[in-house]
């Protein structure tokens, strides 16, 4: 791997730009720096030079949109960073392009639900992320047939009807 750091200095602040080379001489990764700490746009390419990760850093956290790339320069994912947590919609792809999953971040923890589908796009599984740390799970098949469910809710026993049993009155 070959470094080149190249150094500006800025009214106290130093700004310095990392490039790391694949063996193959393409640039690996270019990443930004502000007095030592990641600023910036920091981008990643395969060793084929497609595209492989965007992330923004901000004062060493890192605060934006990512983006992942597959080899082929399709996308793969995207997610949501602020101040260093994994925050709001994460979404990622199969290499078909179609939607693979979709889920809700907060402090690295998911919230609502989150929904992942087959690579030909029947719904593969569903999460429902309860208040208590408790989730509901439904999963099904390829084909869209359900295989399996759980709740930790106990559903009641259904309530007979109040209209059986009485008679029509005059």
């Amino acid at each position: 791997m070959n470094k080149k750091p190249a150094k500006i200095c800025t009214q106290q602040q130093q700004i310095t730009e990392e490039i790391i080379h694949h063996s193959n001489g393409k640039v690996k990764t270019k990443t930004s720096y502000v007095n030592d700490k990641r600023h910036g746009v920091e981008t990643e390419w395969w060793n084929n030079g497609v595209k492989c990760k965007e992330k923004i850093w901000k004062n060493g956290k890192r605060h934006g949109l990512e983006f992942c790339w597959f080899k082929d320069g399709s996308r793969w994912w995207v997610t949501m960073w602020m101040n260093g947590d994994r925050r709001g919609m994460d979404t990622s792809w199969h290499e078909n392009g179609r939607k693979e999953a979709q889920k809700i971040l907060a402090d690295y923890n998911n919230h609502g639900v989150e929904t992942e589908w087959h690579s030909n796009s029947q719904k593969g599984k569903e999460i429902y992320f309860l208040f208590n740390g408790e989730y509901a799970l439904m999963v099904w098949d390829e084909q869209g047939n359900l295989t399996n469910a759980y709740s930790p809710i106990p559903t009641p026993d259904p309530q007979p009807s109040q209209q059986q049993g009485k008679q029509k009155t005059k």
